[in-house]
């Protein structure tokens, strides 16, 4: 029940600021050096899907719909966009020179 609620929440947050999603997928394809790969318009519109797919899944695991093929799909998801995003933060660092004091001691002690 707290996945679902994770997507639905999750979804209906990007539905509410597409846009501000669409900024956030073109920030994170300029941190992998994929800036011009999409257009604005593939950026919002996999804002949009992301969005929808995010919100559908989580009301089909809130209410058992289609279990087996839910599951899968939320495992898909999170088995490809956890790696992908904490590779991109791992390796980029957005804080850049607004982190905080003791995260900068943190990352450079690792380094």
């Amino acid at each position: 029940m707290v996945l679902a609620a994770t997507f639905i929440l999750s979804g209906f947050v990007k539905a509410v600021d597409p846009l501000g999603t669409q900024y956030k997928i073109s920030d994170y394809l300029e941190a992998a050096n994929m800036g011009g790969l999409l257009p604005d318009r593939a950026t919002l519109g996999v804002s949009v899907l992301l969005s929808a797919a995010e919100f559908c899944l989580g009301i089909f695991l809130l209410f058992a719909v289609q279990r087996r093929l839910t599951s899968r799909l939320i495992l898909l998801i999170m088995a490809v966009m956890t790696p992908l995003f904490q590779s991109i933060i791992v390796v980029t660092s957005p804080m850049g020179e607004n982190a905080p004091p003791e995260f900068a001691a943190r990352t450079t002690r690792a380094a």
